[in-house]
Formats: C-alpha cells, structure tokens, sequence
C-alpha cells in the first residue's frame, strides 16, 4: 500500500506468520515465511496439530513466486531470521531443527544457481546480517561460554568471534558500525553500539522497567533498527513498565518515545 494507507493490495495468498516480510534493497522481491497448520482430534480423543512451513521470494507485483526451503509437517523445526545480500543476488537465513530452538543452522543460499550450503557455527544462530561489501556474514550464536557475535566469510572461513556475550546484531546501512543487545544493570537487556569489526564498544541505553518478575533480570531496552540514513537507532524499551517504540540519536542522544501503547509491544516490527 501507498505510504498514507490508500491502494492497498494482495500479493499472495498465501497466510504468513510473525516474521515480517524482508524487502530486497533494490524493493522489487520479498522473502517472506508461509504458514500451513492442520489440527485433528487422534483415537484417544486428543487435540492433535501439526504445521508446514515454507521459504518463498516473490516480487512486489504478486509475481514470480518461488520456494526457497520448506519444512513438511513430519518434520520439527521452522525458520527463523532471514537477510538479503547488499546485491539481492545471495540470501543467508536460520533454519531450526527441533521446536524448541537449540538447534538452528545458518543457511546461505545463491539466489542465481539456487544451490544453498550449511554453514558451519555454533549449533544455536540468530540474527545474520551480511556486511556492507557483500563479503562476510554477521551473526550471534550461542556457545559454551554464553551468546556471541560473530563474522565470517561466505563459505563459513575466517569465523571470528567479534563481540563477546552480545545478540541480535543490525549493521548500519553505511557499514561502519553494528548495533547490538547486551547486558546492563542486574542483568537487564541494553543497547550498545561498536565499531563492524566490534572495536569502540559503546553503551547507549541504561533504562529499566520498574515492574519486576520474581527471578528474572528487569527488562530494558532491545531490537535496535538502524533508520536509513543510519543517524538515528529505532528501538523497543520497557523503561514505561509497557515496551514501548523509542528513537534515539547513533551515539545515544536525544531519546524520544514514539508510541503509547495500550498492551506491551513484545517486538518491533517496522519499515523506515
């Protein structure tokens, strides 16, 4: 649909799930996930259920539609975050092999000869994002000693651990710099901000939420979004009790809330 909500139109039938769809750089394809799930009662009169899930490309138009990767109903597992190269010509995306996510693997796939290759990491990752020049994949895994950041080359060479006991890493659009979650005050989740080769490591959030839950760290500040022009960082905070949409200055500065929410905003789903 246009920017102020008019021409709204269908491009798939298809029904999708939580993830949002990914539009390539050049905004003509979108990879998105397609959900399919059947229930049934079994012969001990148990509500059974099971679901399909399906990695599909199609362009802005409704047209070309085309099946990257898919999950039958016989197997567990679903997909998680996907990103396209800077070129749209390559994608990288998790697949999970289990429902409960300890077991994921990163996927690169050749959109052009449509051959794809397990990369080899950690057994738990999230989160890729390919560099600025197209030629190393960012991620977080989880390992031994706790939740990293991590690059490595397109053929899964050169892994190097950048950013240790951080996630959810979001390279800004000009290449320089890495967004990411870590830990604050009492554990809490906070945004930092580094260097791409994950030197000059810099905290710029520090809030947390008055209400408390019996045994778990207080909630902060999470889900940094680079905006374009990559000068302002959209963020989710809980700084208000209820998460909220905040934007804040790259180096911190002149925070603002966006939103009044009347329930909590568990994640940010957004397009600038």
């Amino acid at each position: 649909m246009d920017k102020t909500g008019n021409n709204m139109k269908k491009i798939f039938e298809k029904t999708v799930g939580c993830q949002k769809p990914i539009r390539s750089h050049s905004g003509t394809r979108l990879l998105f996930i397609a959900t399919t799930h059947e229930y049934w009662v079994d012969e001990d009169n148990a509500f059974r259920g099971s679901s399909e899930y399906g990695l599909y490309i199609v362009n802005t138009d409704g047209t070309g539609l085309t099946l990257i990767d898919h999950i039958d109903h016989t197997e567990d597992g679903n997909f998680g975050s996907v990103a396209w190269s800077p070129d749209d010509s390559q994608i990288v995306y998790v697949r999970t092999y289990d429902n409960y996510w300890e077991k994921s693997y990163l996927i690169f796939f050749n959109i052009s000869d449509n051959t794809q290759t397990i990369l080899e990491t950690e057994i738990n990752v999230c989160s890729p994002n390919f560099s600025h020049d197209g030629k190393q994949i960012i991620y977080c895994a989880t390992s031994e000693t706790g939740h990293h950041i991590y690059k490595m080359d397109l053929d899964g060479n050169n892994n190097q651990l950048i950013i240790s006991n951080a996630s959810s890493p979001k390279l800004s659009p000009q290449g320089n710099k890495i967004a990411y979650s870590s830990s604050g005050k009492d554990g809490s989740s906070q945004i930092f901000v580094a260097d791409a080769c994950g030197h000059n490591q810099k905290q710029l959030t520090s809030t947390v939420s008055p209400r408390l839950w019996p045994g778990w760290p207080p909630d902060g500040n999470g889900d940094p979004q680079w905006t374009q022009d990559g000068k302002k960082i959209v963020y989710v905070s809980s700084e208000n009790e209820r998460a909220e949409i905040f934007i804040m200055n790259a180096d911190g500065n002149n925070k603002t809330r966006l939103t009044k929410a009347e329930t909590s905003i568990s994640f940010l789903k957004y397009c600038i």
